[in-house]
């Protein structure tokens, strides 16, 4: 018999996203990637601290929303969220 897990999806609130970018403005993991896995275990840490019911952040969808995140800040994007 095969099991499929269906993976349950994450939700990223603010307090989430502040860790999340606070760690990539100190560690840099687009200039130096090796520091992509310190700074998923350090941004784990910091939310866990104020949402311990989260589950842990796979290095791949912190990197995901990390992307997401820094095109919300590209110019393109600033006038459409103002609207």
């Amino acid at each position: 018999m095969i099991f499929f897990y269906l993976l349950q999806p994450i939700y990223f609130y603010l307090d989430m996203d502040i860790a999340i970018l606070k760690e990539v403005t100190s560690l840099k993991p687009y200039q130096y990637p090796e520091k992509l896995e310190e700074v998923a275990s350090n941004a784990n840490a910091a939310i866990c601290v104020t949402r311990p019911a989260t589950k842990e952040i796979s290095i791949r969808s912190l990197q995901d929303h990390i992307e997401v995140l820094l095109k919300h800040d590209s110019k393109e994007n600033v006038k459409e969220l103002k609207k």
